[in-house]
């Protein structure tokens, strides 16, 4: 019921086009158990407040193919290391110290099948979490799996899921994934900021602008959030939060990692976010970039259709070629 509030008031705006991934929504929530079955939590309202939900529009249900919560179960579908032992992945600063099986490549398609078909009922809108930004190798003797097997194999998966939904979202940025994919989520906007280099050339958005929509990291999760929603603009992405509806001490001493993700908190933030989204999608219209200049400060991102997008990271003014200012910490459309 919260999360559909979050939805309807922000779809109130008829100018703005809302997409939410769930997460946690079923199978023990984000510590989620084998996805060969579809059990929505009671504790949100079960299948009839799950089922109203998805009717909304708009709304993907976040999967987990990767790793699941360790029982004797999730333990036969595991990956091995080189002595033969299931894998785990740990966090140790939780209050629970969770652990979760890695899920090896070769049970990935037969998983996702069930999946499928426990889900039927439910919502045709998926959001892969991790197929499309971890490989997992296995070194089981029976079924191993190299690098170039778990690409295959996730491939194969990738293919079902596209087959079994409406509309399939993949939060990541290998390759591979691509063709199966509608729209990409948590994508790289920055480099990795090795010092060996000293210049970031925004290849990746230049490749996926005009085919495939994208989105970075969760703004209210980065240490800067103007910064932040300038790079969007800057490099085309549709700006993201990852928010709920309670306060945030809701998650201290939980095994999530996030923090200031209460909506009433960023609520003027979002609707700021989702209008300078809207204004440059507009003025792009789905065109290429073609050009991008940056000295590391000021940028300009030319599209196929004329816009120019420039954006001023300083603290003060500055100027376009064309004369006109750009404040500072801000942004302005020109052409077309």
């Amino acid at each position: 019921e919260q999360t559909g509030e979050i939805i309807n008031e922000v779809a109130s705006d008829s100018r703005y086009a809302v997409s939410t991934v769930l997460l946690a929504w079923c199978n023990g929530g984000s510590n989620n158990s084998l996805m060969t079955s579809v059990n929505p939590l009671s504790v949100l309202g079960g299948d009839k407040l799950l089922e109203g939900l998805l009717e909304k529009g708009g709304v993907y249900e976040g999967v987990n193919f990767f790793s699941a919560k360790k029982s004797g179960k999730s333990e036969k579908y595991s990956a091995r290391d080189i002595n033969g032992l299931s894998v785990s992945v740990y966090d140790f600063f939780s209050a629970e110290k969770q652990e979760n099986y890695i899920i090896s490549p070769s049970y990935y398609t037969d998983i996702a099948k069930k999946f499928i078909e426990a889900n039927s009922r439910y919502g045709k809108n998926l959001c892969d979490l991790y197929s499309a930004k971890l490989l997992s190798a296995d070194y089981n003797e029976n079924l191993p799996v190299d690098r170039q097997d778990a690409v295959a194999k996730t491939r194969e998966m990738l293919e079902v899921l596209k087959n079994g939904s409406e509309t399939l979202k993949l939060c990541g940025a290998n390759s591979y994934a691509f063709e199966f994919a509608d729209t990409l989520s948590d994508i790289p906007l920055r480099s990795s900021g090795k010092y060996i280099f000293n210049e970031e050339v925004p290849f990746l958005q230049i490749v996926l602008s005009g085919m495939l929509p994208y989105s970075g990291e969760a703004l209210n999760l980065s240490d800067n959030y103007r910064a932040s929603l300038l790079r969007c603009i800057e490099l085309g992405a549709i700006p993201r939060f990852e928010l709920m509806h309670a306060e945030n001490t809701e998650l201290v001493n939980s095994p999530e990692n996030r923090y200031s993700v209460n909506y009433d908190m960023w609520r003027e933030d979002l609707m700021e976010a989702c209008e300078i989204s809207r204004e440059c999608r507009e003025a792009t219209d789905g065109s290429r970039i073609i050009d991008y200049v940056s000295d590391g400060i000021f940028s300009c991102t030319t599209y196929e259709n004329g816009v120019k997008i420039y954006v001023n990271y300083a603290d003060s003014p500055a100027e376009t070629p064309e004369g006109e200012t750009v404040e500072a910490a801000g942004y302005i459309v020109t052409g077309n």
